[in-house]
């Protein structure tokens, strides 16, 4: 009797009774998608054989007395600048060269060299450092993105699947209470590094990103705005859409595993009822948790692009006009999201400790993605690059070793504070709140709880702030030689991509397993290198097949249509009675 009960539960467990099973169907959409990738590499593939075959049989004459060296940094300098700003406004013409092909003729400013492999890659992967470029900002981009894949590393496996060891991983034995967990679950404030060194940027290129006209700086903002985003969104929606449609339409096919498979119907549900809200950067505004949204990290582009329309671009118009009353009005936005998050914290009871329950699960809900939130760092590395670009001249502060010392400091203690009780029971349900159901945070006064959520998020800005100020006028410390080492440049520059694959990467892989994993930190050691590796060799993929290629193409385009409207404003007779046909390269 008791083996025939243990045959009708495997076959039970054998069938689709308990979980279901997801069977994704490979739509037009799917079929569409892989076949243009397929096009885009084989048109790659065909740029470069028919450029070698040219390089063969032609002759070179230069057209100016500029080097191709030299045209090759320019134009990387200056798609290093888009791919920080995300702006595409004001555009430097690089010299180009006259060819004369004997066989197959491949101009230099045509179309197809956008898919030129060789020229791509080296504009990627140049590490000449130009003359403003603050490298220190690139180390901290590399340093961010990897803190953010550490986490969710740890993260994703522990939500999705679970370990098998789960009283060695959570509290209040496990190691996620301690220093391990406190940079694990620290990771948060790496979104808000990005989100400083985005506002930081806006204000540096902010004299290259806005025309100045003669007309009142805040008319100026609302009329120029639209123009503004619709270059924003070019930079960002080439690669978002591709690893979008990626995830909405192939991925299912790589993760079959059992009986993890119905997650994908979670997954894929909110992509299916609510694409149009992400395509529009407003899903962070949509109820639910941020887990049950589609796509769910993306939701960093969200409050990354309101921010740059407000108080980003505001702020910017307002600097070049006064840069004392921007400084002033930055601080004025700074203290409002600051009391506005002290007021919901307390009155919500919201809380940013990770196993509270239904405190963090109500701050998710109302606060985590939102811009109100997050505009407290993106303002703060406004202000920092407003005092910065008004010196003249470095200044050089005074004992600025013990200035760095308490940086360091302030953005320690945000991080590992939680070590003293913050995690030291056990994890809330997410209908259970700590102080009432013994659970979470039970060890903390519940205004410790309500201080940390608070400031927390100012105390970094500010610290990270105080960091980037530093290192900026002091050159001379080990810090900064790691940091502005020329070798992050590449790896900064593909920090987008690698954040948006990165999380294709684990769920797929965790989604693909028939068996829960053991914790440990080997296993999350390899994890972690394995999750980089395949999403900087994707990130690099993609960036060949459409980033840079999309870049080139909008770049002769905006060229073409600068040219000829500077062609037809200087082909008017002028008082004299002669007619310009053409202008300098100077003059354009």
């Amino acid at each position: 009797r008791l083996q025939i009960e243990i045959n009708n539960i495997n076959d039970l467990l054998r069938s689709d009774s308990i979980c279901g099973v997801y069977e994704p169907t490979m739509s037009i959409a799917s079929w569409l998608y892989v076949c243009v990738l397929s096009l885009l590499a084989g048109l790659a593939g065909w740029v470069y054989i028919k450029k070698n075959h040219r390089n063969s049989n032609m002759d070179v004459v230069p057209s100016s007395t500029t080097s191709n060296t030299s045209s090759d940094i320019a134009d990387e300098e200056e798609w290093d600048e888009e791919h920080e700003t995300g702006n595409l406004i004001d555009k430097h013409n690089s010299p180009s060269f006259k060819h004369t092909p004997r066989g197959v003729e491949l101009e230099e400013g045509s179309w197809l060299s956008a898919f030129d492999v060789q020229t791509n890659f080296s504009k990627l992967f140049n590490t000449d450092v130009h003359e403003g470029r603050q490298t220190v900002l690139d180390g901290i981009r590399v340093f961010s993105i990897w803190w953010i894949m550490l986490g969710h590393t740890v993260a994703i496996p522990s939500s999705l699947v679970g370990y098998s060891n789960p009283t060695d991983f959570l509290p209040p034995n496990g190691d996620i209470s301690g220093w391990f967990g406190q940079l694990v679950f620290g990771s948060r404030f790496a979104v808000d590094s990005f989100f400083f060194l985005s506002g930081f940027l806006l204000v540096a290129s902010s004299k290259k990103l806005i025309r100045q006209q003669n007309r009142p700086w805040f008319l100026q903002y609302l009329y120029s705005w639209p123009k503004v985003l619709m270059w924003r969104l070019i930079r960002l929606f080439p690669l978002y859409l591709v690893t979008l449609f990626f995830w909405m339409f192939l991925a299912p096919f790589f993760s079959l595993g059992a009986p993890f498979t119905q997650q994908w119907r979670f997954l894929m549900e909110p992509c299916y009822k609510n694409w149009m809200y992400s395509i529009l950067m407003v899903q962070n505004f949509l109820g639910g948790p941020t887990c049950g949204k589609c796509f769910c990290h993306s939701w960093y582009l969200d409050a990354d692009v309101q921010l740059f329309l407000f108080p980003g671009l505001f702020l910017s118009y307002l600097y070049l006009r006064s840069p004392k009353w921007a400084i002033r009005a930055a601080w004025g936005v700074c203290s409002a999201s600051l009391c506005l998050v002290v007021y919901l914290s307390y009155v919500r009871k919201w809380s940013v400790l990770s196993l509270d329950g239904a405190a963090v699960e109500r701050f998710d809900i109302e606060g985590y993605s939102k811009p109100f939130v997050r505009a407290q760092p993106y303002v703060v590395g406004m202000i920092v690059s407003m005092y910065h670009q008004q010196e003249t001249q470095p200044t050089q502060i005074r004992h600025h070793r013990w200035v760095l010392l308490l940086s360091i400091l302030s953005m320690g203690f945000v991080l590992f504070i939680t070590t003293t009780g913050a995690y030291m029971a056990r994890p809330c349900n997410n209908y259970e709140w700590p102080h009432k159901d013994n659970c979470g945070s039970i060890k903390w006064n519940p205004f410790y709880t309500f201080a940390y959520t608070a400031f927390c998020r100012i105390i970094w800005s500010l610290g990270l702030g105080l960091f980037v100020w530093v290192l900026l006028h002091h050159q001379d410390n080990a810090i900064h030689r790691i940091l502005s080492h020329r070798y992050w440049i590449p790896l900064s520059r593909l920090t987008f991509g690698i954040y948006l694959i990165h999380f294709m990467v684990l769920y797929i892989w965790q989604l693909n397993l028939r068996h829960q994993i053991h914790f440990s930190y080997m296993n999350v050691v390899w994890t972690f290198i394995m999750t980089w590796v395949w999403s900087f060799a994707m990130a690099v993929v993609v960036a060949f097949t459409v980033e840079l290629p999309v870049h080139h193409l909008v770049k002769r385009l905006t060229e073409k249509r600068s040219t000829s409207g500077t062609s037809q404003k200087n082909g008017e007779t002028d008082k004299y009675g002669a007619t310009t046909a053409t202008t300098t390269t100077t003059e354009k």
